[in-house]
């Protein structure tokens, strides 16, 4: 197979010259047909071998040529793992050649070949079974083990491709072939079980192994998975079959978990262990309980004493070893519901975290595992436990430390490209410089994306911080910077001024800084994420009782409301976004609006480009951009509405401002708005939005009759 695509590849370097002819597909798209044997064919073979292992058949004491037939039977076995192995080879050159030919391929079929293949017998299981046949003892073969190893390796390989590719899927769109595959899983994880704990195997394939588990998890968990077209019942038996796995994955992680303790700390190794132990309650319990969680732990204090003694500076090898532990012990906690941990445990990882986000070498890692750290009720309350009894109250914990770091960070970052010294003679310096500065951008982006997270998934002690620690004047201070300068401000500082505003302090924080209320309604009036965590914050000021008659007589907020309020939404929308399925403290209809930034990297703009366009989005600007994204415009006519609702709710000036912007021209009538949401064909995942302008709007109807 491996000559035939290197004949291929061959031929395509000499199409200008003569007719090109396809060598892995010789009679065309019919030869799909004979790929589609050949899989059926492996894997019936996998299965007939897989029976006669667990069929016992005692060995008959006349049997003749016992040994020459158990030596006949290890080769024709090698033949067979050879020929899977050559099958999966060609398989990955060949959809890695023609792309379009996957769908081709039912996913049923696939995945049969997947588990019989993972599921057969081993050398040494071989070996037993031709002991009981023939009552020949072998206790090692090159040839079959080698060809074992072989095959092991490409079909992974070859999965790690297919699930890489487009995702985990149903190609067929069958139920009833959908139903056939809930049943695989179990067995998959079983058989890699056992190929992990199987020391005959090598170390490098157990890893890979290791990887495939990974892919797995990752593949289920995210949503682009799920991005494929078609029909209704494909994506109820794509959601069938990615539910089956993770269920099937939250059974067996104690057993995956188990069977990888031995296998050293490699990157697939830890990766798995870490995805497992965060996310299924199996691996997190048996990590506690088996002595690993105690084992990691003791190992990372011993490494950050050594951090320690030389000042933070660690050799590749060293750091490298240092960030794996971390990612390991950290993982435990990250886990959603991590049952609290003993007073002892808590104050070494305090003082390991602590310690890592002092020193640049480590400070990366350290902000990472913060932002893991605050998606959990445990996390949360680790970052805010106390290190040390002196020094600035802030700064003795965790968050404390981290936010001081982040909002000195943020005046004297610049991105690489605008750092005139980048030119210097000495190429090696430059580089050097170049990854110190990209570095630490990353490091100011992930601390603003840790404050935003914790303020929103926690309590009122982390919004507290930010303030103490002048946040809000420090964000204004990185946004007029960025503005002069015309630097794209990151995602993770909006998100952080969007999640202080649910708490009235930071609210009215927000109101005193005028510039910073200036460059907020000039890009809520955008249609960007950016756009909408601005108009997400207005909104929220508009509840404070206190700031409701300043926001009154601010004509330009008024304005924007009633700009979202009338547009218009198309009828036929081509394509939605997909809301983020993580929950937060946040209000309920307003979580997706604050998560959607985690997955975009849209942003604001500059300063000038919406001066020029009046800060606000045109009525062609806005009906190009609602024939793109339905979802946007209706969250931000939702936010809107409610903004208005907001402002009229006690509030008699209020009512009387917003009749008064309502009423201007081009007025706007709240049943023309209700009327044209009701004529509106609408994705099943705009529904809430709709319904929740809709009760804005009774509201609003009901504290102003006129309106």
């Amino acid at each position: 197979m491996v000559v035939l695509f290197a004949q291929q590849k061959r031929l395509a370097e000499h199409a200008d010259e003569e007719p090109l002819s396809c060598v892995l597909l010789p009679c065309g798209r019919a030869s799909l047909e004979y790929w589609s044997k050949l899989i059926n064919i492996a894997t019936w073979s996998g299965e007939r071998l897989l029976v006669a292992h667990k069929k016992v058949i005692p060995a008959s004491p006349v049997t003749k040529d016992a040994q020459s037939r158990a030596l006949g039977s290890i080769e024709g076995i090698a033949v067979q793992f050879y020929f899977v192995s050559a099958l999966s080879r060609a398989l990955q050159f060949l959809l890695g050649a023609y792309p379009e030919y996957r769908s081709h391929f039912s996913e049923d079929v696939v995945w049969l070949f997947f588990s019989s293949t993972f599921a057969l017998p081993s050398p040494r299981e071989v070996f037993q079974m031709l002991f009981v046949r023939f009552g020949v003892k072998v206790s090692h073969h090159n040839s079959i083990e080698r060809a074992y190893e072989c095959m092991l390796q490409w079909t992974i390989e070859l999965f790690l491709f297919w699930v890489g590719d487009v995702g985990i899927g149903v190609g067929t769109n069958s139920k009833r072939k959908s139903q056939k595959l809930a049943s695989l899983p179990s067995k998959l994880f079983d058989s890699l079980c056992g190929i992990m704990q199987n020391a005959k195997v090598s170390q490098q394939t157990r890893a890979n192994v290791c990887g495939l588990v990974s892919a797995i998890i990752i593949r289920t968990g995210s949503g682009d998975a799920a991005s494929t077209t078609g029909s209704s019942s494909a994506c109820a038996s794509l959601a069938i079959l990615r539910e089956t796995l993770y269920k099937t994955l939250d059974a067996f992680s104690a057993k995956l978990f188990s069977a990888s303790i031995n296998l050293g700390t490699s990157s697939c190794v830890s990766g798995m262990q870490c995805r497992l132990v965060s996310l299924f309650a199996g691996a997190n319990e048996r990590a506690r309980q088996c002595g690993w969680f105690e084992e990691r732990l003791a190992e990372l204090n011993k490494r950050m004493r050594e951090l320690k003694e030389k000042h933070g500076v660690l050799s590749a090898h060293e750091l490298d070893s240092l960030l794996v532990l971390f990612s390991s012990v950290f993982s435990v906690i990250a886990y959603p519901k991590c049952p609290a941990l003993s007073q002892k445990l808590q104050q070494q990882l305090c003082l390991s975290l602590h310690g890592a986000v002092g020193y640049g070498t480590t400070r990366r890692a350290a902000f990472q595992t913060a932002l893991a750290l605050t998606r959990s009720e445990e996390g949360r309350r680790f970052l805010l436990q106390e290190v040390t009894a002196c020094g600035d109250p802030l700064v003795r914990t965790c968050f404390g430390r981290l936010l001081m770091v982040t909002l000195d960070l943020a005046d004297d970052i610049e991105p690489s490209y605008r750092r005139k010294h980048y030119g210097s003679k000495n190429k090696a310096q430059n580089a050097t410089i170049i990854e110190r500065e990209a570095n630490r951008t990353l490091v100011k982006t992930l601390g603003f994306e840790v404050c935003a997270t914790a303020c929103a998934e926690g309590c009122e002690a982390f919004t507290n911080g930010v303030l103490k620690s002048k946040g809000v004047e420090r964000v204004e201070g990185l946004f007029l910077k960025c503005e002069q300068e015309r630097i794209e401000v990151p995602l993770s500082v909006h998100r952080l001024i969007a999640a202080i505003s649910f708490h009235a302090d930071a609210q009215l924080a927000i109101m005193r800084r005028k510039e910073l209320m200036t460059l907020l309604v000039e890009w809520a009036g955008e249609l960007s994420v950016a756009g909408t965590l601005a108009l997400l914050t207005l909104r929220n000021l508009c509840f404070n009782p206190s700031l409701k008659a300043q926001l009154c007589q601010n004509d330009r907020i008024l304005q924007l409301f009633k700009q979202f309020v009338c547009m218009p939404v198309a009828s036929q929308p081509l394509q939605a976004l997909q809301p983020d399925n993580n929950s937060s403290e946040f209000d309920a209809h307003h979580t997706d609006i604050a998560s959607r930034s985690q997955q975009n990297s849209g942003t604001g703009g500059t300063r000038l480009e919406r001066h020029k366009k009046g800060g606000t989005v045109s009525t062609t600007t806005a009906t190009a951009s609602c024939q793109a994204d339905n979802l946007s415009i209706l969250r931000c006519k939702e936010l809107a509405v409610t903004g208005y609702w907001a402002l009229m709710y006690d509030n008699q000036r209020g009512k009387s401002h917003v009749r008064n912007v309502l009423s201007q021209a081009p007025a706007v009538k709240i049943n023309s708005v209700v009327a044209a949401l009701d004529q509106l064909c609408v994705e099943p995942s705009e529904c809430a939005c709709v319904e929740h302008i809709m009760e804005a709007v009774g509201n609003m109807k009901a504290l102003g009759r006129s309106v």
